[in-house]
């Protein structure tokens, strides 16, 4: 389960990226919010291969809550920046992936963590 899992989340990978160097390339950006921005996505990439190696549903929920804290870090960022287009439409549809991916992710660990494993 925990590949499937990392499979889901990194179908945001190619998403992010994008939005993640338009932020940093941007004249607009502080060394501060590239760092940050850099940080969160390094972040998002070491997690889905930490959630691809964990072993149980338990161990994952923290691996999945900070994949998507790093997530939305890098959304954040972007929505506060002029990025021209497609990067503003990159954004509007990460926006709109994230709470769906995150929340059908949480979901299944929700029901893998409370379903008694078979003898």
């Amino acid at each position: 389960m925990p590949t499937t899992l990392a499979d889901t989340i990194s179908s945001l990978v190619p998403f992010l990226k994008p939005l993640a160097t338009a932020v940093t390339t941007s004249t607009h950006a502080t060394p501060e919010t590239v760092q940050r921005v850099q940080t969160a996505m390094d972040g998002v990439q070491q997690g889905v291969v930490a959630l691809a190696a964990s072993e149980t549903a338990v161990r994952s929920q923290p691996i999945v809550a900070r994949i998507e804290a790093d997530a939305q870090a890098v959304v954040g960022v972007a929505a506060m920046m002029p990025l021209p287009f497609p990067y503003s439409l990159i954004l509007m549809v990460v926006s709109g992936l994230l709470p769906a991916v995150f929340s059908s992710v949480n979901l299944l660990l929700a029901n893998h963590a409370t379903v008694p494993a078979a003898a």
